[in-house]
């Protein structure tokens, strides 16, 4: 029995120890993978698609999206989907609900960019229950785009053949055809 406690009073503290340092240890990465500090004040953007999702599931969209406000990390992430990265495309779905309106059209602008780079992932974003018509339509209408760019995108979204985007697509090509004939009389 004496030698039960013995051992007991050695064991338990060391095991106390090794669970305290891998808790603490374990936040602090996931803290740090998360958004790292800038010497500029601004933050690496290390922050992945992959982990935006973890961040979702775990903590929600009001937290996730609070988190991202503290980083300043926006930008970054509006710059993927501009870029046409399919990953940030798809999350959009997950957080457009849930954030105000100056957001919302940052990301339809966003999205419209995107719509130029790879069509079939926005449109897929667009057939989610999420995403109301009004976005649709903003993202659809690409106002801003040229004429010759607006032909492209056409040609683009015309080439696209899914049987689940098929709504989404045609939606699309005639808001896009809509202006694209306004423009040219």
């Amino acid at each position: 029995m004496i030698r039960f406690i013995r051992y007991s009073v050695i064991i338990f503290p060391i095991l106390c120890l090794t669970v305290v340092l891998n808790y603490t240890h374990a936040n602090k990465f996931s803290v740090a993978t998360y958004a790292a500090p800038h010497s500029n004040g601004s933050t690496l953007q290390s922050i992945t698609p992959q982990k935006m999702n973890e961040r979702l599931a775990i903590e929600g969209p009001y937290q996730t999206i609070k988190k991202i406000e503290q980083n300043h990390q926006w930008q970054y992430i509006f710059q993927q989907i501009n870029l046409g990265n399919q990953q940030w495309i798809e999350i959009t779905s997950q957080l457009i609900p849930y954030v105000d309106n100056s957001l919302k059209a940052k990301f339809n602008h966003a999205l419209i960019q995107a719509l130029a780079k790879n069509p079939q992932a926005v449109l897929k974003v667009l057939t989610l229950n999420n995403i109301s018509a009004d976005n649709t339509n903003q993202i659809c209408k690409a106002q801003h785009f040229t004429q010759s760019k607006r032909q492209s995108l056409i040609n683009a979204l015309q080439a696209i053949h899914s049987i689940s985007l098929i709504y989404q697509q045609q939606n699309c090509l005639q808001q896009l055809q809509n202006m694209h004939s306004a423009k040219l009389s």
